[in-house]
């Protein structure tokens, strides 16, 4: 069901390019970084909450815990997993293909940094 809530992509879009359109200010750089905040929670629970109720019959606790694991980890899967194999492939395969900042700033970071999603997500089981 986490797939099924990316459809909010095309709206934050929508409302992120009315908000830059306009005048730049304080307040539409905070809109800026609210509107997928609030649309990312708004569309996942509303995903979550019809995989439960229409594809997920059981409502024992452990189904209620293994289907928030699945939608926990696909979303981590998508959002670090891949972002960090895909630069991992690219440094190793055609490391000039990225700005001399972006080389700097990957070599700059600590070698651990990848691995904060990983630990987040195994803390909080």
């Amino acid at each position: 069901m986490f797939l099924v809530s990316l459809i909010r992509f095309p709206l934050n879009n929508y409302l992120i390019n009315l908000v830059v359109s306009s005048e730049i200010s304080t307040m539409s750089l905070w809109l800026v970084y609210l509107i997928p905040s609030i649309t990312s929670g708004i569309f996942e629970e509303i995903a979550r909450y019809l995989g439960i109720r229409y594809l997920i019959r059981d409502d024992s606790y452990r189904t209620g815990l293994t289907y928030g694991a699945g939608h926990g980890g696909i979303e981590s899967i998508f959002v670090v997993g891949l972002n960090v194999l895909t630069i991992g492939i690219i440094l190793v395969t055609n490391p000039e293909s990225l700005g001399e900042m972006q080389l700097l700033a990957i070599n700059s970071s600590p070698w651990y940094l990848p691995l904060v999603g990983a630990y987040e997500r195994a803390r909080l089981c």
